[in-house]
């Protein structure tokens, strides 16, 4: 971290998709400014920051489609929890609003940017597979196992859990911390 009156930034993406993803990046962002006051901890959803209108939208169809046939989400959960076509299909439609979102990335000048949920984490690894991003990421691993879709070629630090939950993951790449 730098000295002075200058105050790195940690970018923290969250998306309103699961209560889950959100409450961590809100410990996230209390456990930096209680050990590392001279940084700045800031929380950006990633609907907000890509595609606003696109992200309300399909934030109504998620909320409502998982009260309304909870059969069809375990569905989409379980196909991606291995990396196959669906899977990277699914990843490939999550990448709108790329260029939305390296805007904000930029005006923030993060020193390092943390993920909470797997679609921001896939979108901070195309920009930086693409070397138009150059800053670490972490991802944090919010859900109660580890899926394909969190995996991203890209990603600088995985956070998880347990071991155990990497060990039955889909694969061996990530260490437990």
């Amino acid at each position: 971290m730098s000295t002075g009156d200058h105050k790195d930034t940690v970018l923290i993406f969250t998306n309103r998709f699961g209560e889950g993803h959100r409450q961590a990046a809100i410990a996230i962002q209390a456990a930096i400014r209680q050990r590392l006051p001279e940084a700045l901890p800031i929380i950006i959803e990633l609907e907000k920051a890509s595609h606003p209108f696109f992200g309300y939208v399909a934030h109504q169809l998620f909320i409502g489609g998982m009260r309304k046939f909870p059969k069809v989400y375990d569905y989409f959960y379980e196909k991606t929890r291995r990396k196959n076509t669906f899977s990277a299909l699914l990843k490939e439609f999550n990448r709108m609003g790329l260029s939305t979102l390296l805007d904000t990335i930029e005006a923030m000048h993060p020193s390092i940017i943390v993920a909470t949920d797997p679609v921001s984490a896939g979108m901070v690894s195309v920009l930086k597979k693409r070397n138009i991003l150059d800053i670490p990421l972490t991802t944090v691993v919010t859900d109660h196992a580890v899926h394909s879709y969190w995996i991203n070629p890209c990603t600088d630090r995985y956070l998880v859990r347990c071991g155990r939950d990497w060990r039955r993951s889909a694969s061996g790449k990530i260490a437990s911390t």
